[in-house]
């Protein structure tokens, strides 16, 4: 293998020679609707578990669905209530990542309801189980205020996703994500309903999603609501799926060519060690050996993130030929190139 460490001299030089960096990205993915009418829906930030069902819309918006939360184990998550006028944490991970939120005590408005059923410590085996917060556990498990904010640490994290369980009866409200980092350009991302709905309590998780972010240390995010005192207002907590920066390069490498015909053949490679996520590869090649040197090859393949084998096929190849191809890894610990080019012939 050719591993390199990233230096600032071998950044700059890559970054040059390969193109511009992936940009970080702060996107606004879907919003699945879970209660109406003030019905209890699942939630459960159990590890192996982690996820939601629909079960508060079934008497109004049948089927039975369910979802997860990332794969299934997250990385943080706080849930809010606000009892005497302030928002207070009933449930947390321990991680610390995710904030304790605040808001004007002028924007609260009592100590909400029994609404989510949530398991953290308990396996909720499809919602059977005891759940671990609401009906009797807690006084209520979302916080009722009209303008509530709070932080997450995103500085050890390379990309993610963020989960907000929110709601409202009737009145306009926005959902909003800032990423912002030390001379980064400060990315915003937005769920809202601009209108006022219909008179019906409803209840939805919105997701965010944030990616190449390894510059950015925070993301904050802000719920406001119409009914500026709070009545209307459902807002439970922040849950957060993270992918964590690598601490070492990847190590990739060539695989041999198959289906070799006159004009075609299959390339690829093998992520042999993905530094515990999914770095970013690409595939070089061409009928001369560019080295380690992006610019120097005829042909670029990008695959994305990969964590194991890759393989891609190629057409459009002169009779008896030589190619050549490397396989190239990156990450934001570092970068690796297959230890050597890998050739292949095509036939008469």
């Amino acid at each position: 293998m050719t591993h390199l460490a990233r230096p600032i001299l071998f950044t700059i030089l890559s970054a040059f020679l390969a193109g511009p960096a992936q940009a970080a990205s702060l996107t606004t993915g879907s919003r699945v609707l879970v209660s109406e009418n003030n019905q209890n829906f699942n939630i459960s930030v159990f590890a192996g578990a982690a996820g939601y069902d629909n079960s508060g819309t079934l008497s109004t918006n049948p089927p039975y669905a369910t979802g997860t939360f990332g794969d299934g184990t997250v990385t943080d998550f706080n849930f809010f209530r606000s009892p005497s006028e302030s928002i207070v944490s009933y449930a947390s991970s321990g991680a610390g990542l995710i904030s304790n939120a605040t808001s004007p005590a002028g924007n609260i408005n009592g100590a909400g309801e029994n609404w989510s059923n949530v398991w953290t410590s308990t396996d909720p085996v499809g919602y059977t189980t005891t759940k671990n917060f609401t009906n009797g556990s807690i006084p209520n498990s979302f916080a009722r205020s009209a303008n509530i904010s709070g932080t997450i640490d995103i500085s050890a994290l390379e990309s993610g996703t963020v989960y907000i369980p929110h709601g409202t009866f009737i009145n306009q409200w926005t959902l909003t994500l800032t990423m912002t980092g030390p001379g980064q350009p400060t990315l915003a991302a937005t769920d809202s309903q601009t209108s006022n709905g219909i008179g019906t309590n409803f209840g939805w998780i919105t997701d965010f999603t944030f990616a190449d972010a390894s510059l950015y240390d925070t993301i904050t995010y802000t719920y406001t609501n119409a009914d500026t005192d709070g009545s209307r207002a459902r807002f439970m907590g922040v849950i957060l799926d993270g992918n964590i920066m690598a601490t070492d390069p990847p190590v990739v490498a060539n695989s041999g060519a198959t289906s070799i015909t006159p004009t075609s053949a299959t390339i690829g490679g093998d992520v042999t060690d993905n530094a515990g996520g999914s770095p970013t590869v690409t595939l070089y090649w061409g009928d001369n050996d560019g080295g380690t040197t992006p610019g120097s090859w005829d042909n670029a393949i990008p695959f994305g993130g990969q964590a194991s084998t890759f393989s891609t096929g190629i057409s459009g190849l002169t009779p008896s030929t030589t190619y050549y191809f490397r396989a190239f890894a990156t990450n934001n610990a570092g970068d690796d190139w297959a230890n050597s080019t890998a050739t292949f012939a095509t036939s008469a």
